[in-house]
């Protein structure tokens, strides 16, 4: 395809969308306060219009469902190799403490 159309398509499509979209709003929780977060802002930050975000989720609150698991994938992550209690609590408050966004949007 040319012409305006060929730009406008190739900005279109996007990949793994849902993906990329939680990714995204990780970083941006390590950088801004949990209710900044909107579908709109990870749309810019990916380069997609929001309908096409909001598609993925649904609303906010989808989104940060998603943004929870993937929290909670990589707070087990984080414990896995605790083998002693001592350790697993340390291995929890080490996450909570440096990814305190995250934590809250997880535990709220």
């Amino acid at each position: 395809m040319c012409g305006p159309m060929s730009a406008y398509r190739d900005t279109f499509r996007h990949g793994n969308l849902r993906e990329a979209s939680v990714e995204l709003a990780l970083t941006y929780l390590d950088e801004r306060p949990l209710g900044a977060i909107s579908l709109r802002a990870i749309a810019a930050m990916a380069g997609v219009a929001h309908r096409a975000v909001a598609a993925q989720f649904g609303n906010k609150a989808g989104l940060e469902a998603a943004i929870a698991a993937a929290g909670f994938h990589r707070l087990a992550d984080a414990v896995e190799d605790s083998s002693e209690a001592k350790g697993f609590i340390e291995a929890y408050a080490r996450f909570a403490l440096s990814n305190s966004g995250l934590y809250d949007l997880m535990m709220g």
